[in-house]
């Protein structure tokens, strides 16, 4: 019994015929039991199953090599003649297996016909020393971005795999950051892009799966991207001792902004600094009200509450959400002030929370692309 075609004949339909023996590993098949009797028979070259062209029951349907998918033209009883020799028996329609028109000659066809206890219908299994070769797993490396990359917040991150697999094909390659996988691609080139991602370190790598279901994972790198800091008292005027200031009067100290209190405390915002210098005389809360930092990151959080947008708010019954990111196939978490997860639901754009208890409440959006959204809102009755 023979693969036509050869050992590179490992394609499905090629049929099987009658030939010399040569010991290639197109003319040896692997027996699997499985269960009463029943075998699933696979050519060693291919990894391709024995298979009655279009599960077919007419005497002359002919054998051929196909995926195994598991179906009962693709299985066989094997009963022995009592002389070391058996008959394959398909279990679709219980004819047997045969050399057509019991040809001596080569190349003739394997087929099913009914069982008339023709000798050619009978076959000697006789065991061979060479095994299948074992699946070589694929290779996977990780070719960008590169080992301790740095860039500023929000920014893009482009991941780019190179993917081999000797014996096969690569059936998927999947990204990731730490533990969490952000996408994956089906064919080469094997790329993802991270969109808007925020300031953080992350880790990046990847994985390779091959056809045979083997997996490579590449190194990780890491990738560290900084928060922006900004100015926020560009053009605002020093604090100095008696500035003339008057209410509403901004400047900058020490790094934080501060504003001279209404009338009557105004007077004060002129005094000695040793009481009302802001922030660090004796006095200076009677005189300044603080107004925050000069130097303000843009943290992730604060870029990603930026991105998105609740309605109304406060709310007493649909919640309507917004965002620069896509919400589909997210995962939409309400958390309480005490941080109990209250309600969770998938991708929308909006949200029934009329059964909540009146409250202060935080939504936190995790999409696909691995953004974390988040925002507060009043929750009425």
């Amino acid at each position: 019994m023979d693969v036509r075609g050869g050992t590179g004949a490992v394609g499905d339909g090629a049929q099987i015929q009658q030939w010399n023996t040569a010991g290639t590993t197109n003319q040896q098949f692997q027996f699997t039991h499985l269960g009463d009797g029943a075998y699933k028979i696979v050519a060693v070259h291919s990894q391709k199953s024995l298979d009655l062209d279009a599960a077919g029951r007419e005497d002359g349907t002919a054998l051929q090599q196909w995926g195994y998918i598991n179906t009962f033209n693709q299985q066989f009883i094997l009963l022995p003649t009592g002389d070391g020799y058996y008959k394959l028996v398909t279990k679709h329609c219980g004819k047997i297996i045969e050399v057509a028109n019991s040809s001596m000659n080569l190349e003739a066809q394997v087929r099913q016909w009914s069982n008339n206890n023709q000798a050619c219908g009978m076959w000697k299994l006789i065991p061979v020393t060479n095994t299948p070769p074992a699946n070589v797993p694929p290779t996977a490396t990780l070719v960008s971005p590169s080992n301790n990359m740095s860039m500023n917040a929000p920014n893009t991150i482009s991941i780019t795999v190179d993917a081999q697999d000797a014996d096969g094909t690569i059936s998927k390659v999947e990204f990731y950051t730490g533990t969490q996988k952000l996408g994956e691609k089906t064919s080469a080139p094997y790329s993802y892009t991270w969109s808007n991602v925020g300031a953080g370190t992350y880790s990046i790598s990847a994985k390779a799966t091959d056809d045979k279901g083997a997996v490579t994972s590449t190194s990780s790198v890491n990738v560290t991207v900084n928060a922006v800091v900004t100015n926020n008292c560009n053009g605002i005027a020093d604090y100095r001792e008696n500035g003339g200031y008057v209410a509403g009067s901004v400047i900058s100290s020490n790094g934080k902004k501060y504003e001279c209190k209404e009338w009557p405390y105004s007077g004060w915002c002129n005094g000695a600094s040793w009481a009302y210098a802001p922030g660090v005389g004796a006095y200076w809360a009677d005189a300044w009200y603080e107004r925050g930092s000069c130097g303000a990151a843009r943290s992730s959080q604060a870029s990603n509450e930026e991105s998105l947008t609740i309605a109304p708010n406060p709310v007493s019954n649909e919640l309507r959400l917004n965002s620069t990111y896509s919400l589909s196939g997210s995962t939409l978490t309400i958390i309480d002030v005490t941080g109990h997860t209250v309600l969770q639901s998938t991708g929308t754009a909006a949200l029934d929370v009329s059964e909540l208890q009146a409250g202060i409440y935080t939504i936190v959006v995790m999409t696909e692309e691995g953004q974390k959204l988040t925002k507060r809102f009043i929750k009425v009755k």
